[in-house]
């Protein structure tokens, strides 16, 4: 109350305190003198009910006190119905506290608990709760569920699944594990049909930590996985970096040669510095690390190298029974995939901050496995590749490719020999020549032989030709060299 509301003589309500199963109490007090400076001088005419509890004081009758006047209520033949209000917002407050409290535990059950007809959310968590950051409670459950969804039984290490889920928002994950086992009811546009794919890799990424030995057996995600919507996903992120006057750039990757097909070019372009795992192997052909057809060590721990080496090798060198290595560094993949897989379940709207992030975590992943294996950005391969890719010869490269391998048994054929057209040897060595002094200007000095003679016989050119291919592994090299337009 304000000072001016107070008459001497005057009786008041003076709050004592406010019991948790009943309505407040006051004591009743008499105003004895307006002291001013917001005090008063009062006598205790009732001191009101008695406290359950030792802690609620409450004033004696006839004790004198000098309180603030904002420490009294309200004029005493008004405290009846300010008690009654008081009351009532007491019990409204109760109610929406604990309807909070059981909305809220709905939603942390609802945050672990995977429903595979769950309708895809028009947006997740802007917080971007990852896994990582959560309690440990909330991780625990959702490894739980990822077994249980996956039939995995309790025998399943939690320390292998951890990994597979802890780099995802929480709800992310939870949709995730909902597609591990997805009913064939379930609407397009489910979480279990959305997340199909990225369940998939998750599971191969299980399945490559196991120890069999040392050996896996397994089909692993190949380049296929990677077509116009990642593409466009990626120009969609990097425009709206762009937009904001920064700019995303991708791992270098050398340009690709013109012979290569347009798929491939434009693949290798956008996602040309993925890492691909390669299978132990004696012999010629290059193996995924699954691949039934050798024995290799675990993707974790097999070699690997940029995807564009495998794109511009030549096709025959690849398995036929897997098809040629498949991608490395599975999880931070599966993030990737699933962004992707979101958005254009969206109808491609917009990116939120999660799949943005999901994009440069591949980006680092790809960096890191990298420098682990001690391999610059830019490489030897990388610049010979780019180098030998402009300009390449045309069907006249067939002769020469021929002149060097004579004596051995050549690995490329040409779709039509006829149209190969003749040319006189002096011009044939000349080709040679030229295109073997590209690759030896970018080596360093330290493997830089001396330069061909312009009298250089076939002889010493291919003499030249099976040194190169001894010192350097360049992936592609003979197609690179002399084009071979129509090579299978």
């Amino acid at each position: 109350m304000r000072q001016a509301d107070f008459t001497v003589g005057g009786l008041y309500a003076y709050p004592t305190f406010n019991p948790h199963d009943g309505p407040p109490a006051a004591a009743q007090v008499e105003v004895v003198t307006i002291d001013g400076g917001g005090q008063v001088t009062v006598v205790v005419v009732d001191p009101g009910p008695k406290p359950k509890h030792s802690w609620q004081k409450r004033p004696r009758r006839n004790e004198r006190l000098q309180l603030a006047t904002r420490a009294v209520s309200c004029p005493w033949d008004q405290w009846e119905e300010r008690a009654a209000a008081e009351a009532a917002e007491e019990v409204e407050r109760e109610a929406r506290v604990s309807t909070w409290r059981q909305d809220y535990e709905q939603r942390r059950v609802d945050r672990v608990s995977p429903d595979p007809h769950r309708v895809l959310p028009t947006k997740y968590d802007e917080t971007r709760e990852y896994l990582s950051d959560e309690e440990p409670e909330t991780l625990a459950a959702l490894v739980q569920a990822y077994i249980q969804h996956r039939g995995l039984g309790q025998r399943v290490k939690r320390e292998k699944i951890e990994p597979l889920i802890s780099q995802f928002p929480v709800t992310i994950a939870r949709d995730i594990i909902a597609a591990l086992s997805p009913p064939e009811d379930c609407a397009a546009d489910s979480v279990a049909a959305v997340f199909r794919r990225t369940a998939d890799i998750l599971e191969d990424s299980r399945i490559s930590n196991m120890s069999r030995r040392g050996r896996n057996r397994h089909d692993y995600p190949q380049r296929s996985l990677i077509g116009e919507p990642e593409l466009t996903f990626v120009a969609t992120v990097r425009d709206h970096f762009a937009a904001t006057g920064d700019e995303l750039r991708l791992p270098w990757v050398p340009r690709m040669p013109e012979w290569l097909d347009d798929e491939d070019r434009v693949l290798a372009e956008t996602f040309g510095w993925l890492r691909v795992g390669v299978a132990d192997t004696g012999g010629q052909l290059i193996h995924s690390v699954g691949c039934r057809s050798v024995n290799s060590r675990s993707l974790e721990h097999a070699d690997h190298i940029p995807l564009w080496a495998i794109l511009v090798e030549n096709k025959r060198l690849l398995c036929s029974v897997c098809g040629g290595p498949g991608f490395r560094d599975l999880v931070p993949l599966a993030e990737f995939i699933a962004a992707v897989d979101v958005w254009s379940a969206r109808n491609r709207d917009s990116v939120e901050p999660w799949q943005r992030i999901a994009l440069l975590r591949l980006i680092a992943a790809s960096a890191y496995a990298r420098a682990a294996a001690e391999e610059p950005e830019v490489t030897l391969a990388g610049r010979i590749t780019e180098t030998l890719g402009v300009a390449p010869p045309g069907r006249e490269g067939w002769q020469a490719y021929h002149l060097l391998n004579r004596s051995t048994q050549t690995v490329l054929d040409s779709t039509d020999d006829d149209d190969i057209p003749t040319v006189d040897e002096e011009n044939i060595l000349a080709l040679c020549r030229t295109r073997l002094t590209l690759v030896e200007q970018q080596l360093p000095n330290t493997m830089r032989p001396d330069p061909l003679a312009d009298s250089a016989n076939a002889t010493d050119i291919r003499r030249r030709y099976r040194q190169l291919h001894d010192t350097i592994e360049i992936p592609g090299l003979d197609r690179l060299l002399f084009g071979l337009p129509g090579a299978i």
